[in-house]
């Protein structure tokens, strides 16, 4: 091989590298600037702290810590029941001792402002992050209950009323002192009245109420089962680089599904399209290299704090590998299977609503080693198009949409 088509080759190899510096420090850019970014603030959170308290969290951190917590979109479910939240955050005067108290309470209220009821914290802690979970955990509790709860007109039954108890007639009974003014009253007409019954000893005591109904019949409505939550899905999509087990610095770009089941971790399902061009030998022949590739992993550890999440997720690959060259006397076509391994950690910043913009790194680790030759018929010679290495790297800047993880 010529040094000329050395020379070629390393200055395709710096360029890579310098493509792929580049793509590992633009999401760290995006991220901090969308870090700035002011999402608008819930509409059904009303939030109220003092400057010492500000700094720990806001509405949007809350409700965000809600949607962990229930597994669920907090807002459509506070919004189903028609629940407003009104949180307030008390610290501890700038004078007060070591380990003075925090201050916390949380009011529940419909849509209309009618309160359903609330909860007050006095912690002894050292910031406020404790009685933000304990606020947290107040409110997730109150809107799993309230999403199973029948409704309260549904609950109400009527009583019948006991019977009426019917006094003896006084004025028949003789010795009544009512007698002398009834004998006033003109005479009525002359008919034979009945005998009327002797006094009783005691008037009857009225009739007990009725048991109430069973549990089961106090709905007025059908009996329903309870309702099971969906699945939260989402998908993203970003573009890719990757190195050590295909040519080096091939790009392209990647499309996920993800899932998540209630309270489970998040499945993920991607799928891959990665090209590259180089130039192979010194008669100068081209290879065009096509990696399609499908992944399927599971999210096993995931950490938020804010509006960021670091996710580990490890996932299996498998793809298809076609390799083309031209410049030869005959051309040649190549086809591989791809099987890999590998482990990515992502971090994601919430921009707006449930959209998020990500980075993420990843070590692959190939199981079969594909290694692509050609033979130049004419020189004699054996050319190398490349050989995969042990362990690989893939660089990803993403954007994406997860109605409950972020």
């Amino acid at each position: 091989m010529s040094s000329h088509g050395c020379g070629a080759r390393a200055e395709r190899i710096g360029i890579v590298i310098r493509q792929a510096w580049l793509a590992l420090l633009a999401p760290v850019l995006l991220v901090v600037s969308a870090a700035r970014a002011e999402a608008p603030a819930p509409d059904w959170i009303d939030w109220h702290a003092t400057s010492a308290a500000s700094s720990c969290a806001d509405a949007r951190a809350f409700e965000s810590g809600l949607d962990r917590r229930l597994g669920d979109d907090a807002a459509k479910l506070a919004r189903r029941v028609g629940l407003r939240l009104v949180l307030t955050i008390v610290p501890p005067s700038a004078s007060a001792p070591l380990g003075a108290h925090w201050f916390g309470e949380i009011l529940f209220v419909s849509e209309r402002g009618e309160p359903f009821g609330k909860r007050t914290f006095d912690l002894a802690v050292s910031s406020c992050q404790g009685v933000v979970e304990a606020l947290s955990l107040a409110a997730t509790v109150y809107l799993k209950s309230a999403a199973v709860a029948p409704r309260a007109e549904a609950a109400i039954v009527t009583k019948p009323a006991p019977p009426a108890v019917s006094a003896p007639p006084l004025a028949s009974q003789p010795g009544s002192p009512r007698a002398p003014a009834l004998a006033s009253l003109p005479a009525p007409a002359p008919v034979s009245p009945p005998a009327a019954p002797p006094p009783p000893a005691r008037l009857p005591s009225p009739s007990p109420p009725p048991p109430p109904p069973p549990a089961t019949a106090r709905a007025a409505t059908p009996d329903r089962p309870a309702a099971r939550k969906p699945w939260a899905l989402g998908a993203q999509g970003g573009l890719l680089v990757e190195i050590g087990d295909v040519p080096q610095g091939s790009r392209g770009f990647e499309v996920a599904l993800h899932a998540r089941p209630p309270g489970g971790p998040r499945v993920l399902l991607a799928a891959s399209v990665l090209t590259d061009e180089s130039v192979a030998g010194d008669a100068g022949v081209r290879v065009d290299v096509r990696l399609l590739s499908a992944r399927l992993g599971l999210c096993i550890l995931e950490a938020s704090w804010t509006t960021r999440v670091l996710s580990v997720c490890p996932a299996f690959e498998l793809g298809g590998l076609w390799v083309d060259g031209t410049g030869l006397t005959l051309p040649f076509q190549q086809r591989r299977w791809r099987f890999a391994a590998d482990v990515g950690v992502a971090l994601t910043q919430r921009l707006y609503g449930r959209w998020y913009a990500g980075v993420e790194g990843r070590v692959t680790a190939p199981i079969v080693r594909n290694r692509i030759t050609f033979e130049d018929i004419d020189a004699g010679q054996t050319h190398q198009v490349f050989r995969a290495s042990i362990v690989g790297a893939v660089a990803e800047l993403a954007i994406g949409y997860m109605p409950n993880s972020q």
